[in-house]
């Protein structure tokens, strides 16, 4: 304690190192823990297109990839700076990507690219740390335009509210109750549960499973329209027929018309 009419006193000395420099108390030789120290990537991680297996020495890190319904693993080599790891995927250093780890140390977000400056996104969480954030993947709020009401008519859900965890995409969906009378009754639930895959040669992948609402259930497929998971087209099916039923980020405006004769078997 300071003695009475004694100011305290404290020694400040200061690293210098650009916008990140901040003093170090009592002659400390290294900073206090914050912002410029480099994070750790090391571990498994879901995301929005592949499973994710990271080893970090220093500030070098390798692994892998392996996209959702294959079992080939993909190379990935990269060096982190602060919170941030860019490197490149496959062989071709032309192919690359950055991640950049949430506050938490549990979220990645960043992108891809291929032999361009197109960023597509590339975003996850480490395995066991619950569903990808909304936006990523499947993860998010979705409008609807055509799939099957509680009457079995293409006349249903209009939201749906989906998470996306590895491969597996599940959720609710909201959809009216045009028979409803009263006040509170006009919305109906259903679900969804569905997993990823690609079908045939399209590139972007594609959630196929079931929705049940009102004691039925149908199958469906909804295939992503672009790498960063904006827009879905897809269909859903009775054993009379097929449908066409497609979505939109809830903060997005829709681009497309849904089919009126879906190509989706």
């Amino acid at each position: 304690a300071a003695i009475s009419g004694e100011r305290p006193q404290w020694q400040w000395t200061f690293q210098i190192g650009g916008a990140g420099a901040r003093p170090l108390v009592d002659g400390a030789s290294e900073p206090a823990p914050g912002d410029g120290e480099t994070v750790d990537f090391s571990g498994a991680w879901y995301t929005n297109f592949a499973e994710v297996a990271l080893q970090q020495d220093g500030a070098t890190v390798s692994g892998h990839y392996t996209r959702y319904g294959q079992v080939e693993n993909l190379r990935l080599t990269g060096a982190v700076t602060t919170n941030r790891l860019e490197g490149y995927f496959g062989e071709d250093p032309a192919d690359r990507f950055f991640f950049v780890l949430g506050l938490d140390g549990n979220t990645l977000t960043g992108s891809w690219f291929s032999h361009s400056d197109d960023a597509h996104d590339w975003c996850g969480t480490r395995v066991g740390a619950g569903a990808l954030p909304a936006g990523c993947g499947f993860s998010g709020n979705w409008l609807l335009s055509g799939g099957p009401g509680i009457d079995g008519q293409p006349d249903g859900p209009f939201m749906a509210q989906l998470e996306q965890i590895g491969s597996d995409v599940s959720g609710t969906v909201v959809a009216a109750d045009p028979s409803a009378t009263q006040p509170g009754a006009a919305l109906v639930h259903g679900t969804i549960i569905a997993n990823l895959g690609t079908v045939g040669a399209a590139p972007f992948y594609t959630a196929s499973g079931l929705f049940t609402i009102n004691g039925n259930s149908y199958s469906l497929r909804w295939t992503l329209l672009d790498f960063n998971s904006i827009q879905f087209q897809g269909c859903w099916a009775t054993d009379t027929g097929v449908y066409p039923w497609c979505g939109w980020r809830e903060d997005s405006v829709a681009t497309i018309q849904c089919p009126t004769a879906p190509s989706c078997p």
